[in-house]
């Protein structure tokens, strides 16, 4: 389709006069959009060419950047994935250790608590024995007094005769 002047299209379904006119130039870059595999179309000036250049130029930038930031996000969510695996095994293995800290805690608590009622019995054993060993030694010491008092009257009583 090529038109040499600037007329409106004519259209053979009704159109409302004034809502849609397009210039043939103007409909064959609009037609040119939806042709796969064709450049659009444009008989403008050599700027508004510039213009669909740099576009194209920024939606591949865009793309590509969506792509990139696809795939950033991709490698993000997997290194938290990983991290929070790496931190979930730690957690178990740190509760396992800890549960074994309790158990040692738990035995070490019983074998002292043996030591200590040992010891009291031993200090009330030692207590109750030094009391005996007290009460022997007023005993002996009496024993021997008496001994002394009985050979000093003894003796006295043999050096009368």
């Amino acid at each position: 389709m090529n038109y040499d002047s600037e007329e409106p299209v004519q259209c053979q379904f009704p159109v409302h006069e004034g809502f849609f006119s397009f210039t043939p130039n103007e409909l064959d870059e609009l037609l040119s959009f939806f042709q796969v595999g064709r450049e659009p179309v444009s008989h403008n000036s050599g700027s508004e060419d510039i213009n669909l250049q740099e576009l194209r130029q920024v939606d591949e930038k865009k793309r590509k950047r969506m792509e990139s930031n696809r795939k950033s996000a991709q490698r993000c969510r997997w290194r938290k994935k990983r991290h929070l695996e790496e931190v979930t095994g730690e957690v178990n293995r740190l509760n396992v250790e800890n549960q074994e800290l309790k158990n040692q805690l738990a035995f070490v608590t019983y074998h002292s608590e043996l030591l200590r009622q040992e010891n009291d019995q031993l200090r009330v054993e030692s207590m109750l024995l030094r009391h005996r060993l007290s009460a022997l030694r007023r005993v002996l010491a009496a024993m021997q007094l008496q001994r002394f008092e009985d050979n000093t009257y003894n003796s006295g009583i043999q050096s009368l005769y």
